[in-house]
């Protein structure tokens, strides 16, 4: 829900938040992406939150794309980490995979999501509340536990937009 959440119901993930706000960068293709595109994604970004800690956020098989661009010298353009437990790095920015950002390069996805994720807040209203439901599972020699949590998120933008996504 913190990634596409729609607001009703569950919290206001940060796609949703971005699409509504308008905070989209235009790919030039609706089925491919350029390292072009990226750099476009990257500087749609406010430079001052540029400097602050920005990251990319996309799918593993939208990373798989991505790691197959080359340069005009045929040399790949991502970066690996070479240092164990650091985050790998695309233009010098920490590059981090969520399963729940769209998979796929088509028309009307957002593939790719860059900026400063600390402007999005995830509330978390008390703590967990855990329930012991002995009578429901009795009749199988079992014992159920359920858990609550309320839990709200949403992106802060004082209208300056410190997270963009590619648009295909």
């Amino acid at each position: 829900d913190f990634t596409t959440g729609t607001g009703a119901g569950q919290a206001t993930g940060f796609v949703t938040s971005c699409v509504t706000n308008s905070a989209t960068v235009s790919a030039a293709s609706a089925t491919a992406i350029s390292f072009d595109d990226l750099y476009g994604l990257k500087h749609g970004v406010d430079p001052a939150y540029r400097g602050l800690g920005c990251q990319w956020m996309l799918h593993d098989s939208i990373l798989l794309a991505v790691r197959k661009l080359k340069d005009g010298n045929g040399q790949y353009l991502w970066q690996p980490s070479r240092i164990t437990g650091m985050p790998d790095t695309l233009d010098g920015d920490p590059l981090f995979v969520n399963q729940a950002m769209d998979s796929t390069i088509a028309s009307g996805k957002y593939t790719v999501a860059y900026g400063l994720f600390s402007k999005y807040k995830i509330r978390d209203v008390n703590d967990v509340i855990m329930r012991r439901a002995d009578e429901r599972y009795i009749e199988n020699n079992q014992t159920g536990f359920i858990a609550f949590l309320r839990s709200d998120g949403n992106l802060l933008d004082a209208g300056r937009k410190p997270i963009k996504l590619l648009s295909h």
